[in-house]
């Protein structure tokens, strides 16, 4: 993870040639460092749309963003199913390496700030870091659209729309013992990740998980205070 912070931004092929050559089929962004090395490879002299002097109108920005999202959410599933496929890893470490590949995406801080409300400016920081640990534990591991099984499978982008300053994508993922399970990750811009968004919400069966974590925490946390929270997911995540 830390070398892949060090280049995610890089527009150097041989950045990511490097991380190819280090870790080979078994790291946990192969996938994404293959995809990036074609495309700088392939037009080693174009220069997107972002790159020029001509400034894009709403509509072409709005454009080009639904486009590099979906790009975002194809590419993780793509370097998902490479990832769990590679047999020759255990197990264990393939799933480890998936959560760090999957957080690697989430913007974790904007979600834990909103679930928190006002009650985040009075927490001290050993607090806050005991809940921020928790709380992407909660995420990585505890819904069914974070496990790697949905991420590996059949998987279908079925729309991608504006959703206010974000981008709503729609994903189908199909499954082998059970019906389809379909959800939404709502992605926001952020200039400093690798695909210029990360994830800062998710919609299962309409309902926002921030909004449906911010309404099961607040009588928690006006009731025992933060302390009482920490508790309650330690008692939940095990």
């Amino acid at each position: 993870v830390a070398f892949w912070k060090s280049i995610e931004t890089s527009g150097n092929a041989t950045d990511f040639q490097a991380y190819l050559d280090r870790y080979g089929r078994e790291g946990a962004f192969t996938g994404l460092a293959r995809n990036r090395l074609n495309a700088l490879t392939q037009q080693p002299g174009a220069k997107s749309a972002r790159e020029t002097k001509t400034p894009l109108s709403e509509e072409q920005q709005l454009a080009e963003a639904l486009i590099r999202a979906q790009r975002m959410v194809k590419e993780l599933a793509e370097d998902a199913k490479q990832l769990m496929g590679a047999k020759e890893v255990s197990f264990a470490v393939r799933v480890q390496k998936f959560r760090g590949l999957l957080g690697h995406v989430v913007d974790f801080k904007t979600m834990a700030n909103f679930v928190l409300g006002k009650h985040r400016q009075a927490l001290r920081p050993e607090q806050w870091e005991a809940f921020f640990l928790l709380y992407q534990e909660l995420f990585l591991s505890g819904y069914t659209f974070t496990s790697a099984n949905s991420w590996v499978g059949k998987f279908e982008v079925k729309s991608i729309r504006a959703y206010g300053p974000d981008i709503l994508v729609t994903i189908e993922a199909q499954r082998k013992t059970e019906k389809p399970l379909e959800f939404a990750l709502r992605v926001r811009p952020k200039a400093e990740s690798f695909f210029g968004f990360k994830v800062v919400d998710a919609m299962v069966e309409g309902l926002s998980l921030l909004v449906t974590q911010r309404d099961e925490y607040r009588p928690v946390l006006d009731r025992e205070g933060i302390g009482g929270l920490i508790k309650a997911l330690e008692d939940k995540i095990g």
